[in-house]
């Protein structure tokens, strides 16, 4: 059954600890599933407003967080950003912060959905340990990755120093989006690089916890998660397999029961749907402001078809 669960970081009496905890509950394996995470925001004339000395509350205030959209006022509004209580450090937060948007970016709209899948389901890596370890992992020599944690921080900052909690990603064109929506803007205009650089960051990590994931199936792995992301200007697509990985992902990602992964050759036609933007910069603008999710290439393969189209027609 799919889920959407919405959690609020910076809330009286959260910890760090109970934070992340909460959230890996949350995470589901069905394609459909959603986890957001929304910043506390005090309102006025609520409880929480008057509960700001109990709680040790400190906020930030920051222009209104309107995302998607080219800004014509810089300030027409503001939201009251919870940054730390007595539960919760400024450093911790600040951290969660770093997770909770990069989770979002690289599981909700899927830029590595099957990757962290796989990490998950098949070597039993808790969701957002790879999450964490691409934030403090990434070196300047991942130059993709370092640009969309930059732009990460940096949003971050704008919210610390009482300016704004959305910010514009470089190229957009002066179009602010919301950090996960920014950052998967980012991947997604330089999709050749992104998962090249995925691909060290996940043999580094299994490296670094002890983990064997053969070439040929990592190898599988990264071409399928690719092949699921629209490619400006390209209908479909056809890839061969050398494991059944493909049928792999299908099952868990339905709610199916897992199969093991063999080596069986597959081939897998994506097909990516139509569309009438004129640029690839507007393309990619399109996929992440459409929804929480990026429409994924369908696949053709086996005799069955899953088109799997989460945030509806372009």
């Amino acid at each position: 059954i799919p889920t959407y669960t919405e959690l609020i970081l910076g809330l009286p009496e959260e910890t760090y600890d109970t934070f992340l905890s909460g959230l890996e509950q949350c995470i589901g394996t069905n394609i459909y599933d959603q986890t957001m995470i929304y910043l506390c925001c005090i309102l006025e004339n609520t409880q929480l407003r008057e509960d700001k000395e109990k709680y040790q509350i400190e906020t930030r205030k920051c222009a209104v967080g309107l995302n998607r959209r080219r800004l014509k006022y810089e300030r027409f509004g503001e939201d009251e950003i919870v940054v730390s209580t007595s539960a919760m450090s400024l450093e911790e937060w600040e951290e969660l912060y770093e997770i909770s948007f990069m989770f979002m970016c690289l599981y909700n709209l899927k830029v590595a959905y099957f990757i962290i899948l796989f990490l998950h389901c098949e070597l039993k890596v808790h969701f957002l340990e790879f999450i964490k370890f691409i934030l403090k992992n990434s070196n300047s020599e991942l130059e993709v990755f370092t640009e969309a944690i930059t732009h990460l921080r940096k949003n971050r900052q704008l919210i610390l120093d009482n300016i704004s909690s959305v910010s514009s990603p470089i190229g957009s064109e002066g179009v602010v989006f919301t950090p996960h929506e920014a950052m998967a803007f980012i991947f997604l205009s330089n999709i050749e690089k992104t998962y090249q650089e995925l691909r060290i960051l996940v043999l580094n990590f299994c490296n670094v916890v002890n983990i064997q994931v053969s070439e040929t199936v990592l190898n599988d792995i990264m071409n399928y998660q690719k092949s699921r992301i629209p490619v400006y200007g390209q209908i479909e697509n056809v890839q061969y397999f050398d494991t059944n990985i493909p049928l792999y992902f299908d099952t868990i990602c339905h709610g199916l029961e897992k199969i093991t992964i063999e080596n069986i050759k597959t081939k897998v036609v994506f097909e990516n749907k139509t569309h009438n933007y004129s640029s690839e910069v507007e393309f990619n603008r399109r996929r992440v402001s459409c929804g929480y999710s990026i429409n994924l290439n369908s696949t053709l393969f086996d005799f069955r078809a899953r088109n799997v189209n989460l945030a509806g027609d372009f």
